[in-house]
């Protein structure tokens, strides 16, 4: 039995745009595995009749958020610290561009 942490975004689809939400998964699905992006592991959608949600089931990050720790007070972020997390703020990046998968 495969034991996997993950968390359920909600997303009302906006009626105007609703190609934005699909774009989203598409992307998400296309970026593969990589350690500093939080993967989706699957994403759909329910009507009610007069409107959509669509759910993403992602990886679950549960020790902090990214803006917890860059705004916590009591324990602020070394200038090493602050240099990794760039680093793999830039490495997930960097991953992303299209110039480097086929999104």
């Amino acid at each position: 039995m495969l034991n996997l942490n993950f968390v359920v975004k909600l997303s009302n689809a906006d009626p105007v745009t609703p190609e934005k939400e699909h774009k989203e998964i598409e992307t998400l699905l296309k970026l593969g595995d990589h350690e500093n992006i939080v993967r989706l592991f699957h994403a759909w959608e329910e009507c009610d009749g007069l409107s959509k949600t669509i759910y993403f089931a992602m990886e679950l990050c549960d020790l902090y958020s990214l803006d917890e720790l860059l705004t916590d007070p009591i324990y602020p972020l070394t200038t090493r610290e602050a240099l990794i997390f760039s680093l793999h703020i830039a490495q997930g990046l960097h991953f992303k561009e299209p110039s480097n998968t086929s999104l």
